[in-house]
């Protein structure tokens, strides 16, 4: 148990609890990377975020789209660790496309 409570979701092997009106933890048990972690992160605006990681220099692997519309990537590190984003269908059309400044119009 993770905050005290069951999962609030099952997807396959992984394990989901909603923290947050926007945000939730994903656990995938997989003993054969056991030591090589991998946390997802739901984003709004994936696009956006995958162009400022590679204008860093930052790769990452090929976007999935599941069949509940979510579109999956993981970002790895050299050591075999992956960052990996998620973003929901309906967040891609309410996400900016790129990132701003900060300075008005």
């Amino acid at each position: 148990m993770v905050f005290g409570r069951p999962p609030d979701s099952r997807v396959g092997d992984e394990v989901l609890w909603e923290i947050d009106e926007r945000a939730w933890l994903f656990i995938e048990p997989n003993a054969a990377r056991a030591g090589a972690g991998r946390i997802t992160l739901a984003v709004a605006g994936l696009d956006a975020l995958l162009e400022g990681l590679a204008a860093q220099g930052i790769e990452h692997e090929p976007i999935e789209m599941y069949s509940n519309g979510v579109r999956h990537v993981n970002v790895p590190d050299p050591d075999g660790n992956a960052i990996a984003f998620a973003e929901p269908p309906d967040a891609a059309s309410a996400a900016p496309r790129s990132v701003g400044t900060g300075a008005s119009p």
